[in-house]
């Protein structure tokens, strides 16, 4: 026996307890001609329905309404009104609230960990979240009030517990 007729082998570690004890096998591998002789097992075709599409395209359909309520959008004229290449001039910036297909957007592509309530802003004013973080004081302080006020809970920090105590102390 060859060198080359020798099977190949592979280490394999299992741990066997919490100490980092383990077992270490010698398992055979096949030899290399059996490899070329297999095929890949193929992916078992499913049809499309409309919940992998939408996984796919990253989006779901969403019908746009026309709301008759005036109180799902607030009009902010601006103290301090700008220029930008992206936006053009802007005197005034209007906050809408967010429809559930924003809110379902918005969980599947923002980071919780790296999110900032700007990003959220940009979709509910359609401005870039850097111009309104551009914003001077004044009206930053303004739009960004308008569009806490219609944040949806999910996006608001839990609310604190009401402390049975009395602010002098007493129960």
């Amino acid at each position: 026996m060859t060198t080359d007729d020798k099977p190949k082998m592979m280490q394999v570690r299992t741990p066997i307890d919490k100490n980092g004890g383990e077992k270490i096998e010698l398992i055979p591998l096949p030899p290399d001609a059996l490899y070329e002789q297999m095929d890949p097992p193929q992916p078992e075709s499913k049809p499309l329905t409309e919940a992998t599409a939408r996984k796919a395209s990253g989006s779901a359909p969403q019908a746009k309404l026309k709301f008759l309520s005036p109180a799902f959008k607030s009009s902010i004229p601006l103290r301090y009104p700008f220029e930008h290449p992206s936006t053009g001039v802007v005197e005034e910036i209007t906050v809408r609230r967010l429809t559930v297909g924003d809110v379902g957007e918005l969980l599947d592509t923002l980071d919780p960990e790296a999110r900032d309530n700007f990003d959220i802003y940009a979709v509910m004013t359609g401005l870039p979240a850097d111009v309104l973080r551009g914003l001077m004081d004044e009206d930053g302080a303004e739009v960004s009030q308008v569009c806490y006020d219609f944040l949806p809970p999910i996006f608001r920090p839990p609310a604190k517990e009401q402390s049975s105590t009395s602010p002098n102390g007493e129960t």
